[in-house]
């Protein structure tokens, strides 16, 4: 697995402006982007947060395998 994280700091108030993480095997990515910031208490805090998800590649009908085990003491209730 490939990934990549990146951090936009305001260079006035040494604040993350926009955080972002690739997944770049998957072609997938997140990012997070502060904007407006106010005073609170005397420290900046943003007014404003946009989160963004990009999904490129999607796969269908394609066999999955957890990432966890199930408790062997697990009933399915229907």
């Amino acid at each position: 697995m490939l990934v990549l994280q990146r951090i936009l700091i305001d260079p006035e108030y040494f604040r993350p402006v926009k955080v972002s993480v690739e997944d770049l095997d998957e072609d997938m990515s997140v990012s997070v982007n502060y904007g407006a910031f106010k005073q609170f208490s005397e420290k900046n805090f943003p007014e404003k947060i946009v989160f963004q998800l990009a999904v490129l590649k999607i796969d269908f009908d394609v066999p999955l395998e957890p990432n966890f085990k199930i408790s062997p003491k697990f009933k399915r209730i229907e």
